[in-house]
């Protein structure tokens, strides 16, 4: 750009000059102190520098469009996160092309509030009737052996899912994360305590997610 401007200033002086040599032939011409062949050299010259000009202002004008889509781009090569958070996934590397498809998997996954975490699991279809929303939930992971955590179950899915003969059905938990000891992807053993009594249920393993 700084290169165009000064093509551009430099076609603009020269034509600005030879206009004044166009007008002192002119006043040379008229009082018989300059031929006509001066003249017309002196116009023809003028033509062309105003024909410089002019090229060297369309030249500017496309090398400010130019700019502006280099900036466009530019600004569209910084990824901002939408939310404020921790990274706990990464799928792309530095150098890496990115595309805007639909089909390219997230480039980050961010965990927004790593205090509230939720437990999946899975409960067995006999202690369905035990467990509802609200109901406690003890639960240990290998990380912390020996320390045993709480949670509150959010929902009881009601999609059976069947394996190897036994029926189990999808259990979200809400945990409380204060901490941050816990983190996603984390398994955990699970222990529901029913609203009938105060015997707690085994379940599979659970893993923890945002």
């Amino acid at each position: 750009m700084l290169a165009a401007h000064r093509t551009v200033d430099r076609a603009r002086s020269r034509a600005a000059w030879t206009a004044a040599e166009l007008a002192r032939v002119t006043e040379l011409l008229d009082d018989d102190f300059a031929s006509r062949a001066d003249y017309d050299v002196a116009e023809a010259t003028l033509t062309a520098a105003r024909a410089e000009e002019a090229l060297a202002r369309s030249a500017l004008a496309q090398a400010q469009v130019l700019l502006e889509q280099a900036e466009m781009n530019l600004r569209q090569a910084t990824i901002v996160a939408p939310v404020s958070g921790v990274v706990t996934a990464r799928t792309a590397d530095v150098g890496r092309m990115l595309s805007a498809s639909v089909l390219d998997p997230p480039l980050f996954v961010i965990a927004h509030d790593l205090r509230r975490l939720r437990l999946h699991t899975s409960l067995a279809e006999s202690d369905v009737p035990g467990v509802r929303p609200g109901s406690p939930v003890a639960f240990t992971v290998n990380a912390y052996p020996g320390r045993t955590f709480e949670g509150t179950v959010r929902r009881v899915g009601d999609e059976p899912t069947t394996m190897d003969g036994i029926v189990t059905y999808a259990a979200v938990i809400d945990v409380e994360n204060p901490e941050g000891r816990l983190k996603p992807g984390m398994t955990a053993r699970v222990s529901f305590r029913p609203v009938q009594d105060e015997v707690l249920v085994g379940a599979p393993l659970g893993a923890l997610r945002l």
